[in-house]
């Protein structure tokens, strides 16, 4: 078996705080092409603008939530071992 990580395309779930200058969270689930949850994920999140990075993983229904977002501009990476872009 090869252990390999590669993206995963994740669904993404935002919840926008009241308004501008306020943090916030973006969360979803990593799924696979079946629809089926991805626990253990690798979830990076990079601001675009200074490429800041947070990395987690996803819990057991394939779950991630990063709170307390600045506003702005970011890329959203998700991979698994045994998965392929």
């Amino acid at each position: 078996m090869h252990n390999r990580r590669t993206a995963v395309q994740p669904i993404l779930l935002f919840v926008l705080a009241a308004g501008p200058g306020f943090a916030q969270t973006i969360s979803g689930v990593v799924r696979d092409a079946q629809q089926a949850a991805i626990p253990g994920a690798s979830v990076t999140l990079v601001d675009r603008d200074n490429t800041a990075r947070g990395t987690i993983r996803t819990n057991a229904g394939g779950h991630y939530e990063f709170d307390h977002v600045a506003p702005g501009s970011y890329l959203l990476e998700a991979a698994a071992a045994g998965f392929e872009t």
